[in-house]
């Protein structure tokens, strides 16, 4: 049964994703955090992807401020709470899984495809690096460190590029709306 209880020792729990909230008697939202953190620390370390640790500080840092927000609810707040998991895998419904594949199919698609070609870029590049010219092996080695960074800085320019496009439409069309309002005012 969740129960508040001493804001230090929640806060100090709370800087390991899911023991704040397992501490204040959440066991299956803290359960669910330390999964994913766990999963995101694993796939980094087992695969050799390097850029999958910067996932990490999503859930470290909703389980670290969910925690100490929760322990500083009022209490009829706090009490009222539901432990939940996350992400209620055995409720959803058949036709909800097919939905949020769907919705999200190219999504998860781009980092299936980033993650297996990681992969097998990793493997192949330490199979050949021992037979490769050192000046090979430097230049290789720069792509494989800067690639990735080059690729996440052209993404966020074409989102960026994106967004501001839509935001133009979107102010063309509150411009377009004006002016036929004081047409018709006229």
């Amino acid at each position: 049964m969740p129960r508040k209880k001493s804001k230090f020792l929640t806060f100090c729990f709370s800087f390991i994703p899911g023991f704040g909230e397992m501490y204040l008697g959440f066991f299956k939202m803290g359960v669910s955090l330390t999964g994913i953190f766990t999963f995101f620390f694993f796939t980094s370390v087992v695969l050799h992807l390097g850029s999958f640790v910067a996932f990490l500080i999503i859930p470290w840092a909703y389980s670290f401020f969910h925690s100490n927000h929760l322990n500083s609810l009022p209490d009829e707040e706090f009490y009222s709470m539901e432990d939940r998991f996350l992400f209620p895998m055995q409720e959803m419904r058949r036709e909800e899984w097919e939905r949020f594949f769907k919705k999200y199919r190219n999504l998860i698609s781009i980092a299936m495809i980033y993650i297996g070609i990681s992969v097998l870029w990793e493997n192949f590049y330490r199979l050949i690096r021992s037979f490769l010219p050192q000046f090979v092996n430097n230049i290789l080695s720069t792509l494989t460190y800067q690639l990735p960074q080059v690729i996440f800085a052209l993404i966020l320019i074409g989102i960026g590029a994106w967004m501001i496009q839509g935001k133009r439409q979107e102010l063309k069309k509150i411009e377009e709306r004006e002016e036929e309002k004081q047409k018709f005012h006229l």
